[in-house]
């Protein structure tokens, strides 16, 4: 795998070429069909930021992991919007609030990173994570959705979506966290803009003997 990205090819699984701002808007397209089938509706996504940054990662997972968060924000956003209407605060004819996704690398970070990182905050306005549920959002089996039996297509409620893609963004460095509010959530995805270095053996940490 690592002559093969010193080479400048994909080595096996993985890639130095994800582009993230790609990823994000191919994601897109998919999940807000997905909401669209599952709720009714689904919000628009404005994606906004660094256009040209590439990882290195595994894509699929690097896919599975912004799917995931998109989904979480879409589907919050059209349910929370549904409960308002439900309580007169909102109207039908309201449009739904846009998901934000911002895509940053370091240079563009004011405070700075080191080593390279890359930044893809999503923010919703769907009323937040429910009140004790902060801390087991991050559980496998853990979920705040149910599944319709009837339904073909469930959005969520497999209580498999974020443990997981916290797993696939600290594969490689790289960290995945959420921050909850009344108004909504921010997703943040970090990650070294890694490259061919990501696969150098530290020689000292080998035994000799």
């Amino acid at each position: 795998n690592h002559v093969a990205l010193c080479n400048g090819t994909s080595a096996g699984v993985f890639s130095d070429t994800i582009n993230p701002f790609h990823v994000v808007n191919a994601c897109t397209q998919s999940v807000r069909c997905q909401c669209a089938q599952s709720l009714g509706c689904s919000p628009q996504f404005v994606v906004t930021g660094d256009t040209t940054t590439s990882l290195t990662h595994v894509e699929p997972n690097i896919s599975f992991l912004i799917s995931e968060l998109l989904k979480n924000a879409a589907r919050a956003t059209a349910m929370h919007h549904a409960s308002l209407m439900a309580t007169h605060q909102k109207s039908a004819a309201d449009p739904l609030p846009p998901v934000q996704v911002s895509i940053m690398n370091s240079l563009t970070v004011p405070s700075g990173y080191s080593p390279p990182t890359i930044t893809v905050t999503i923010s919703d306005e769907g009323g937040g994570i429910p009140k004790g549920l902060e801390v087991t959002a991050w559980d496998f089996g853990s979920t705040t959705a149910t599944i319709d039996p009837m339904h073909e297509a469930p959005i969520a409620g497999f209580g498999v979506g974020l443990p997981l893609s916290k797993l696939f963004a600290e594969q490689f460095g790289g960290s995945l966290s959420l921050k909850s509010s009344p108004k909504g959530c921010v997703a943040v995805f970090e990650h070294p803009v890694k490259g061919k270095e990501m696969f150098f053996v530290d020689s000292t940490r080998i035994p000799t003997d």
